[in-house]
């Protein structure tokens, strides 16, 4: 553990931002998938939601969504967060299953990844996303999907975030970020800075690497977000430690196989709010070639 919270068991993956499709279903007259932005689950806000029956779902059964993952993924754990106002919290427990064929959800063969723990109702989704995240052990899966074990009208979804990472072997013309304390090892989980007092600056080096053998990658940009919260402020880039850029648009091109020393430094404000934070770096190119 870096702090008082449990390690993550892997990355939380960016179903919202990473190609995920993410999907309810209207059972109505056939089962069909409805998509959504699943950006209000993946992050940290009890106050934003998806509200499962006014998306469409029927009320007679079991609440589910669906991840279908753009490559095969290794799923090391999940989170869920259900929110049912104005009538108070209520964490029922969900159901992780998981499909190495399906490539829509509806059709491929389905086996069980566990189940989540039960909580007490009254919970706050901060710092609950930390302290009861449900391990699991699925490899190479094409989708996923989490199943509400009971049925309760106006289900409202705080969070449903999933920690994993991308199957080996699979999108290899793709970016890596590498631990240069871990002998230049590729992240498998969280960099967790741990208790961090406020007012404080520390800095840390990474590495990015192109993971391509025959690909270039081109006009690089690296910058810091988060989806709730001010973490995604704290964070600076630099190529010498000199100047620093909140967004840092001097990477250029990488060729094949070739990696990038990253400083990175942190800077939380005096005024920022106590507890725990999520911010996540975003590698964006503008071409392969």
């Amino acid at each position: 553990m870096a702090g008082v919270y449990p390690d993550a068991p892997s990355r939380r993956l960016a179903h919202d931002a990473d190609g995920t499709v993410v999907a309810t279903a209207n059972n109505g007259s056939g089962k069909v998938l409805v998509e959504f932005n699943s950006v209000t689950i993946n992050d940290e806000n009890q106050d934003t939601y998806l509200n499962l029956i006014g998306s469409g779902v029927n009320e007679d059964d079991p609440q589910t969504v669906w991840f279908l993952w753009p490559e095969k993924r290794e799923i090391d754990g999940f989170y869920v967060f259900k929110d049912d106002p104005p009538n108070g919290r209520d964490n029922p427990t969900w159901n992780h299953y998981y499909s190495n064929d399906t490539t829509a959800g509806l059709d491929g063969t389905w086996a069980s990844g566990g189940s989540s723990q039960a909580r007490d109702t009254g919970a706050e989704l901060i710092p609950d996303y930390r302290n009861k995240i449900t391990s699991s052990a699925v490899t190479g899966a094409t989708g996923t999907k989490l199943v509400g074990v009971e049925w309760i009208p106006n289900s409202y979804i705080a969070a449903m975030h999933i920690y994993g990472t991308i199957s080996p072997g699979e999108t290899p013309d793709r970016m890596l970020y590498l631990d240069t304390e871990n002998s230049d090892a590729e992240f498998s989980k969280v960099l967790d800075y741990g208790d961090v007092p406020r007012g404080q600056t520390q800095q840390r080096t990474i590495k990015i690497k192109n993971n391509s053998a025959t690909k270039t990658i081109n006009t690089l940009q690296l910058t810091a977000e988060d989806l709730y919260l001010n973490a995604g402020q704290w964070y600076t880039f630099s190529l010498d430690d000199v100047a620093y850029q909140a967004t840092l648009n001097t990477i250029g091109n990488m060729g094949p196989g070739a990696t990038q020393l990253i400083y990175v430094k942190q800077s939380v404000p005096d005024a920022e709010q106590i507890g725990p934070q999520v911010g996540r770096l975003r590698l964006t190119h503008a071409s392969l070639t």
